[in-house]
């Protein structure tokens, strides 16, 4: 009834008083006819031990499955599509590729954030079996990513516009990153300041200069 309905609703709780004129089941069916598929997902949660029996897993077989492909179908295709798209992803990677490959590593992110983290989808016969697939995949990628960082690093232009922790696919520690990076990045920029000294040493007597000043440098 509409009272009870308000009552267990007010406890914060979505089950009601069942007997054998209305059962769990029939609750849930009554749900999922409505549209209700958050309360019959909370609804299956709570009453757990009803539905996980094999009586009456096989009775509402059909119900319970529809309530899963309610969540499961509109995301399958665009899962599926993420999966094979992690396929070209490789490390380390060259710059080219790292714009696209953090659009699919944060749409990823996102469709995994967003799957119901709810009793009723981790049972295998209600679950989007490749959403593990998919968690799988972004997992290696960012391993991949993080670990193959200080070779990119390494041979980053220091001196770009756009940082490297700006722009590289996964997040980095930077004080980490940087220091276990100290001698190619040290050296690299040793290399650069003795680079730049020679043309300012090649360049100080027409500028007018002295020798004793060009002498400093080099």
């Amino acid at each position: 009834s509409s009272d009870t309905e308000d009552s267990a609703k007010n406890s914060g709780r979505i089950s009601e008083k069942y007997s054998f004129f209305f059962s769990q089941g029939d609750h849930l069916e009554r749900l999922f006819s409505k549209e209700n598929y958050d309360d019959a997902v909370t609804l299956y949660e709570e009453q757990q031990i009803y539905f996980t029996k094999s009586e009456n897993r096989k009775k509402y077989l059909t119900t319970l499955n529809a309530l899963a492909s309610n969540y499961n179908d509109p995301i399958s295709d665009q899962v599926d599509a993420k999966i094979k798209a992690f396929e070209s992803i490789s490390a380390p990677q060259n710059r080219d590729g790292w714009p696209k490959t953090k659009e699919l590593l944060d749409a990823t992110r996102t469709i995994i954030g967003n799957y119901p983290n709810k009793v009723f989808f981790k049972d295998a016969e209600y679950r989007l079996p490749t959403i593990d697939t998919l968690k799988s995949k972004f997992d290696a990628a960012e391993g991949a990513l993080k670990l193959g960082a200080h070779k990119v690093l390494s041979t980053y232009d220091i001196f770009d516009d756009q940082p490297f922790f700006d722009v590289y696919p996964v997040a980095l520690e930077p004080k980490t990153a940087l220091s276990n990076n100290f001698d190619a990045l040290s050296g690299k920029l040793a290399l650069i300041i003795h680079d730049s000294c020679i043309v300012f040493k090649g360049h100080a007597p027409s500028a007018g200069f002295t020798d004793e000043f060009g002498s400093e440098f080099g």
